[in-house]
């Protein structure tokens, strides 16, 4: 069921139509943040705007960016809201946004602000609050890499945590599969194409059987692009407890992926020992280096040791949820919404 509210947020934020988004840009993370700031002083809810008056709301509000006009256009868009919501929600997509309970609470607790105002998901949504240790690695890699990565899966699997990634070919897709086929668990941050990947062969299974959940951002029918593409890597590293790259090069999104964390210190960081430059570089960094040969210890995986920061910052370790438990109510206000 999709709230009242979510669909406010969505009118205000999302793409969903090229016919009605051709010529109007939703507002970004941080312009929602804006207004939502503005609207907590003013006790006023998202859905309010589908019940009273816009320009009664919004009276006394000024912004550059996001103008009283802006706000009416991208409301008036709920004709191709409609439409888009009827094809999603008819190939299983939910959507919720970040005041929903069942939010992904280590993403919202880490990046505060800076979380998406909306996922939308395809698969088992209680997975959003697991245990999950992130893989996350270059699309072109070897037999022996993909399989040495699907190893790596299936162990951590063994250790009663699941695999958070990307879902894209590669590393991230045998990651994901090495935990999946031990009879473990999955969640993918996808930056593109959410309801062609979840009809795939690879994950199709998997998700029926509510041992995957893919996730996005992004429009659920939205193509590849770049930008969404690196974005998305701060998902995978704030869901997880610790992430391990397996391989990077010295550029693309591996290996931006790694240095942001490096610097915002999320979580602990583990590289492939190997003579890849792009692992050396970030090892160098301060993560340290897996060595395939030595036991997986979970426990020192994901123990919280300030990594050296390529710029001072500080580091707070989350507590973990277990599969098991019920995923706290979180408190409900404007700022989170």
């Amino acid at each position: 069921m999709i709230t009242e509210r979510t669909k406010a947020i969505l009118l205000l934020t999302s793409y969903f139509a090229k016919s009605s988004d051709s010529n109007l840009k939703p507002l970004t993370t941080s312009e929602w943040n804006r207004l939502v700031r503005w609207l907590q002083t003013k006790l006023i809810n998202p859905e309010d705007f589908f019940t009273q008056d816009i320009d009664s709301l919004l009276n006394g509000w000024q912004d550059k960016s996001i103008t009283i006009e802006r706000v009416n256009s991208l409301l008036e868009r709920k004709s191709g809201l409609a439409i888009a919501l009827d094809k999603w929600v008819k190939v299983g997509i939910w959507i919720i946004n970040r005041g929903d309970k069942l939010y992904p609470k280590k993403v919202k607790d880490r990046l505060k602000e800076n979380a998406p105002p909306i996922f939308f998901g395809i698969g088992n949504i209680d997975l959003l609050n697991q245990n999950y240790i992130g893989v996350v690695g270059a699309r072109k890699t070897s037999e022996k890499e993909l399989q040495d990565t699907k190893n790596i899966g299936t162990r951590i699997s063994e250790n009663n945590y699941g695999i958070v990634s990307g879902g894209a070919k590669g590393v991230d897709e045998s990651a994901m599969l090495g935990a999946l086929e031990a009879g473990g668990y999955s969640l993918g941050f996808v930056a593109d194409s959410l309801i062609r990947k979840s009809t795939s062969n690879i994950f199709r299974k998997h998700i029926i059987n509510k041992r995957l959940c893919l996730v996005s951002p992004f429009n659920p029918e939205a193509g590849f692009n770049v930008g969404n593409a690196m974005s998305r890597n701060k998902l995978i590293y704030t869901q997880s407890d610790a992430t391990i790259v397996m391989k990077s090069d010295t550029k693309g999104g591996t290996w931006e992926g790694a240095k942001e964390n490096i610097k915002k210190q999320w979580v602990p960081l583990w590289v492939m020992n190997c003579k890849e430059k792009g692992n050396e570089e970030i090892i160098k960094m301060g993560a340290k280096k897996l060595l395939l040969e030595k036991e997986l210890n979970i426990s020192e995986l994901i123990k919280v040791e300030s990594l050296k920061s390529i710029e001072p910052d500080l580091f707070s370790p989350t507590n973990k949820v277990s599969i098991h438990e019920n995923v706290k109510e979180d408190k409900e206000n404007l700022e989170t919404k």
